[in-house]
């Protein structure tokens, strides 16, 4: 396929208030619309416009991926002259954005915006053109054509007429609507200003002479006027007066938006016949008003036909373009209805793997819950240990330290002492009855017995010497402390240093 076969694959759309006009490879569809009260357009009429407009595509041989230039109208467009600081490349859409933030009223999230360079500035800055729109304006179209698998790209149908009209050097150009018309100045090939006029080719029939119950004929002879079969010697002379009235109405408009000295005029005006010299002789100054070539005879409207010239040419990057939220990206493609159901099976897919994994524990509960079971009802048959071991525990805290004491009263006993009866309760009272070496032992087991800590208090109730005189036999009692907290130094010391053995000394040698 050849380039220019390529080239006519583009999709180009003028996108009115009351009707869509689409052309590809020389096929037009004309697309009445129905807004709602806010602008946008109704559900139904959103719908039946992407019918229509898919079967032209499928008519022309257009695939998912084509671009769509869209060219709007200038209402609602507001354009300035704006000084970025010196800024690289990859950083220009950043600064871009910032500067936006600040001139405009709207963050450059809800705005579709573009921008031209027109000249470089002082120390590296740049002197640009800032285009916007609300986005709101362009998201019907969006809708539209993302469903379809279209890049859209949008620009003013004014800009498109100028950029189609080729040279670099400062023009004004007029597109005469039917109730209004769009004035832009270009400089070196660049937007500077954009005005919407209020006055359009309804204007030539508002001035004629009203004629009560019937159609005048002068009301004919516009209408053959506009269909471009009466040349100005032919034109009635009420007609003609009209028509200097209402065209020097235009003038005054041009005059008061533009200050250059050519005027390319497009549209209803341009197609008349001495229209343009007219409007020429009614701006005065040595204006050139000149009627705007686009190849109009080959498609229906001009800015369809300035549309598809700048395609042709491969002439796109010269367009000021209006991209949402300012992005140099083509806008993102809405997935097709074969795309949408692979990413449907995609996710039913992913719930798949995702359900998968749990599955296994939502099919084993049961057989769980019922082992859980079973296992609640063994533990409940056992034997009560825990309460057991819980006496036990409480017993053996609660009984008196009665190793402690022994220790003590061993330790305290002298050698060669035999014992003949001892008696300790859990009331702490002691009875110790012994056989001593002498009576002064006796006062140095009790002295031994109060020293340790563990007794209280020690009384030697009775002390009496054995028959052979050698000994002494005493009885004596006390009270002691029955806490295990209560630690005794003794017990400590014997504690840490153990005797080296359990073994009775052999006689004749020391205890």
């Amino acid at each position: 396929m050849t380039n220019a076969a390529n080239q006519n694959r583009t999709l180009c759309l003028e996108l009115g208030e009351s009707a869509w006009l689409a052309e590809s490879d020389g096929q037009f569809v004309e697309l009445p619309v129905v807004r709602q009260t806010n602008g946008r357009l109704t559900e139904e009429s959103r719908q039946r416009v992407q019918n229509r407009l898919k079967e032209l595509l499928a008519a022309a041989g257009i695939a998912t991926g084509t671009t769509a230039l869209c060219a709007i109208g200038a209402r609602g467009v507001s354009l300035r002259r704006m000084q970025l600081p010196p800024a690289r490349a990859e950083e220009f859409e950043k600064v871009l954005s910032l500067q936006i933030e600040r001139e405009f009223p709207l963050p450059p999230a809800q705005l579709a915006f573009g921008s031209q360079r027109i000249a470089d500035g002082a120390v590296g800055a740049s002197d640009v053109a800032v285009a916007a729109v609300k986005r709101e304006l362009i998201e019907d179209a969006l809708a539209v054509l993302g469903g379809l698998g279209l890049n859209s790209r949008f620009t003013l149908g004014v800009f498109a007429l100028g950029v189609a009209a080729g040279g670099s050097a400062t023009v004004t150009v007029l597109d005469v609507g039917r109730s209004c018309s769009e004035l832009a100045i270009f400089e070196n090939g660049v937007p500077t200003a954009v005005r919407v006029l209020p006055w359009g080719t309804d204007h030539l029939g508002g001035a004629l002479p009203q004629q009560a119950g019937e159609r005048s004929a002068d009301a004919d002879s516009l209408e053959r006027l506009l269909r471009g079969e009466l040349v100005p010697n032919d034109w009635p002379p009420a007609l003609a007066g009209a028509i200097r009235n209402a065209v020097a109405e235009l003038a005054a408009h041009v005059q008061r938006a533009s200050s250059g000295r050519r005027l390319l005029v497009a549209g209803a005006l341009a197609q008349v016949s001495g229209l343009p010299e007219e409007l020429s002789r009614a701006l005065g100054d040595g204006i050139r008003c000149e009627p705007l070539a686009t190849g109009r005879d080959l498609f229906p409207t001009p800015t369809i036909a300035a549309l598809r010239r700048i395609d042709s040419r491969g002439e796109r990057g010269r367009l000021l373009e209006l991209r949402p939220g300012g992005s140099r990206s083509e806008v993102e493609i809405v997935a097709p209805p074969a795309s949408r159901r692979w990413l449907a099976i995609a996710a039913a897919l992913a719930v798949a793997f995702v359900g998968l994994r749990y599955a296994g524990p939502l099919v084993r509960k049961p057989a769980l819950e019922r082992k859980l079971a079973e296992a609640a009802a063994a533990r409940a048959e056992l034997p009560p240990v825990d309460q057991e071991l819980d006496f036990l525990r409480a017993v053996a805290k609660s009984q008196p330290a009665y190793l402690n004491a022994l220790t003590v009263l061993a330790d305290a006993t002298p050698r060669g002492a035999r014992l003949e009866s001892l008696m300790l309760n859990g009331r702490g009272e002691l009875t110790f009855a012994a056989t001593l070496q002498s009576p002064q032992q006796g006062n140095e087991l009790r002295s031994k017995l109060l020293d340790s800590g563990l007794f209280s208090s020690a009384v030697i109730e009775e002390q009496s010497p054995t028959p052979d005189q050698r000994q002494a036999k005493i009885r004596l009692s006390g009270r002691w402390r029955t806490s295990p907290d209560v630690m005794s130094p003794v017990v400590e010391r014997i504690s840490t240093n153990p005797p080296a053995t359990n073994n009775p000394p052999s006689r004749g040698g020391k205890r």
